[in-house]
């Protein structure tokens, strides 16, 4: 039917939106932590530019929380 938008448009919109959003709030982090940080795991000790530190933490979040729904996509199949 014309004018009826179906649900997976919906959702892709959404998503395109909280993507947006999400990197703008990045980029906000980025701008505002330009200093040096030294960071300490497991007794080796990083020192890098605050900035990548948060690109890298935020990559990592998505990596596994896309693994995260890709096994319980998987589990429940």
């Amino acid at each position: 039917m014309a004018g009826r938008r179906g649900t997976n448009d919906s959702k892709l919109n959404a998503g395109v939106v909280g993507l947006g959003l999400a990197a703008a709030a990045l980029l906000a982090f980025v701008v505002q932590n330009t200093e040096d940080a030294t960071f300490n795991w497991l007794m080796i000790e990083i020192t890098m530019p605050l900035w990548l530190a948060l690109v890298i933490a935020a990559v990592l979040g998505a990596v596994i929380a896309n693994l995260g729904g890709w096994m319980l996509r998987r589990r429940s199949d």
